[in-house]
């Protein structure tokens, strides 16, 4: 699916630090890329804005995996969808809940506060950081991060796949287990 996408180039850092325990996948949203590497490599079923179960594909496949569609705009759809993540944690047959703690995506430069949804349950937390090292090599060399202000969707993927090649980081930290005064 990434070569798709132009991905030759994949690189994991910190592996062995996966703890299976962790109920809970955060990780920054630099673009479409990183929440289908995690699907795929930890079986972590993304939160992911309702926007996108009306799409052909990515609505069917959401589906299959069970995906947590959220309407940022509804207070209601974002507390269903914190019951939801609060009952997957509990239950140790779901696999991991994938949570993009900003709520966003960025570019990948800086950091903005993070939304307490991914920590509610008081579980286990596997951080991750995804990283899309590009530079411009002969006018080629494209900037993988998806933000407000650039190409959207579509243009993105075309873009992707015009371009030779992609990179991507993808780093895991050690995992927290939250203390009991982080928990209540």
């Amino acid at each position: 699916a990434l070569l798709g996408v132009g991905f030759w180039r994949l690189r994991v850092i910190g592996a062995d630090r996966v703890d299976k325990r962790a109920r809970v996948v955060v990780c920054n949203h630099v673009s479409m890329i990183e929440p289908l590497l995690l699907l795929l490599a930890l079986r972590a079923t993304p939160v992911t804005s309702a926007e996108f179960a009306k799409l052909p594909f990515i609505g069917s496949v959401g589906k299959i995996y069970q995906l947590l569609w959220v309407n940022r705009g509804s207070v209601a759809s974002r507390q269903a969808v914190l019951d939801a993540l609060t009952q997957r944690c509990a239950q140790p047959g779901f696999p991991p809940v994938l949570v993009f703690p900003e709520g966003t995506t960025l570019n990948g430069r800086a950091l903005i506060s993070f939304k307490n949804g991914a920590f509610t349950p008081g579980k286990m937390v596997q951080p991750a950081v995804a990283r899309f090292p590009y530079r411009v090599v002969c006018g080629l060399g494209l900037d993988c991060s998806w933000t407000t202000a650039g190409p959207q969707f579509a243009e993105l993927c075309v873009r992707m796949m015009l371009q030779p090649w992609n990179r991507l980081e993808l780093e895991f930290l050690e995992a927290c287990e939250p203390s009991a005064r982080e928990r209540a």
